[in-house]
C-alpha cells in the first residue's frame, strides 16, 4: 500500500469519525474506538486494507448501519451478535 493510500484512509476515518461523532455510541468514551455495524455484515472488511475498508464503512455509514464503539462495548456487542446469529 503506497503512501497516499494510507493518508487517504487515515483522512477518510478521521472524516467519519468526526460524522459519527468521535465517541462511543453506548458509553461516550473517546478513546480506543473501532467502526461497528449495527447490523453485521460479516467479516470480510477486516480482512482488507485499511483505505478499502473505510470505504466499506463510508457506504455502511449512508445506509446508516454504521457506529462507534469503544473496543469494550464492541467486543462485548460482537459477542451478542453472534450468539444471536447461531
Amino acid at each position: 500500500m503506497s503512501k497516499q493510500d494510507k493518508a487517504r484512509g487515515r483522512r477518510r476515518r478521521k472524516e467519519l469519525l468526526e460524522a459519527l461523532g468521535s465517541k462511543c455510541a453506548w458509553c461516550g468514551t473517546m478513546e480506543n474506538l473501532e467502526f461497528d455495524c449495527k447490523i453485521p455484515q460479516g467479516d470480510k472488511h477486516h480482512r482488507k486494507d485499511a483505505a478499502s475498508r473505510m470505504d466499506f464503512y463510508i457506504y455502511q455509514h449512508k445506509l446508516r448501519n454504521v457506529q462507534i464503539l469503544c473496543k469494550k462495548h464492541n467486543n462485548e456487542k460482537s459477542i451478542v451478535d453472534a450468539e444471536f446469529l447461531q
